[in-house]
């Protein structure tokens, strides 16, 4: 189950990263605050479910933070677009900060705790390498109480942002309208992909989520979608034909959700939520 799980390790990408405007650091958090991108990247917490197309539930913790870096931030994609995700190869050099030999983190139904792992192995669930992460997953069916919920993380070690790692918050359960079916779903080319889906229950009102969805492919970082979390997108026909691979694969719709902080270094450290649903697609004429 494993190895046949992780042929569908597709993630959600940073949006619009977390940042902060002119004020205190409570004054702009997150997906509600584009105008603060400014800021340089600190790392991330991610918690991340993906229903994998056999219905197992598929739930990874992914963490690193960052010292120092170049360049500074990398800058987030263009909301209503497609477009080949900017976190690969960017980062020309990066200083990792240890926290500690894990953190753990309180998902409402379990506790997880991920391990920091160096070398080879820290490469994490989007493909993203690393001097320094800490990664772990369950395959246990997620309860109730893991959406629509705030969760938090928790150092090994105690830094200066370690009681900030509050309010991780995992959008709705949802369901997709379209495209849809049994089996491998065909998207033709030379037309516009719409692609639809529908939240279980009114997500928190005081937290910015947005819809995403993403193509995995074999030979180079994966292309993503990103947009209001209004129910819809479009996948272009010329991002269809010019974009997504050939030879067709995963397709993940889902949402996410970024309630990021600042650091006293002035770092951003995106603290993610994602919810969605990985399905087998292909092109056809």
């Amino acid at each position: 189950m494993l190895k046949l799980s992780i042929l569908f390790s597709v993630a959600m990408m940073p949006l619009l990263s977390g940042c902060y405007d002119n004020g205190t650091k409570e004054d702009c958090v997150g997906l509600s605050c584009p105008p603060g991108l400014f800021w340089p990247d600190g790392g991330e917490v991610r918690i991340q479910y993906i229903k994998l197309p056999d219905g197992t539930d598929w739930r990874i913790i992914t963490a690193f933070f960052i010292e120092a870096q170049t360049p500074e931030r990398i800058s987030p994609p263009t909301l209503g677009h497609c477009a080949p995700d900017p976190n690969f190869g960017e980062a020309t050099s990066r200083t990792y900060t240890d926290v500690g030999e894990s953190i753990t983190v309180d998902m409402g139904d379990q506790t997880i705790t991920a391990p920091k792992v160096t070398g080879d192995a820290a490469v994490d669930f989007i493909g993203r390498r690393h001097d320094l992460a800490y990664i772990s997953e369950t395959y246990d069916d997620a309860a109730p109480q893991f959406f629509n919920a705030k969760h938090s993380a928790q150092t090994d070690e105690q830094m200066d942002f370690s009681d900030l790692l509050q309010g991780i918050y995992v959008p709705p359960t949802l369901e997709v309208l379209s495209p849809q079916g049994p089996g491998v779903i065909p998207v033709k080319r030379h037309q516009d992909l719409l692609v639809q889906w529908q939240e279980i229950e009114p997500p928190n009102p005081d937290v910015t989520t947005a819809g995403v969805i993403l193509f995995l492919r074999d030979d180079g970082p994966p292309i993503t979608c990103v947009g209001p979390n209004n129910g819809q997108f479009i996948v272009s026909a010329d991002d269809v034909d010019n974009l997504l691979p050939e030879q067709g694969g995963i397709m993940q719709v889902g949402t996410a959700s970024d309630q990021a902080i600042l650091t006293d270094a002035g770092r951003r450290i995106d603290l993610w939520g994602t919810n969605c649903i990985a399905m087998l697609w292909t092109k056809v004429d």
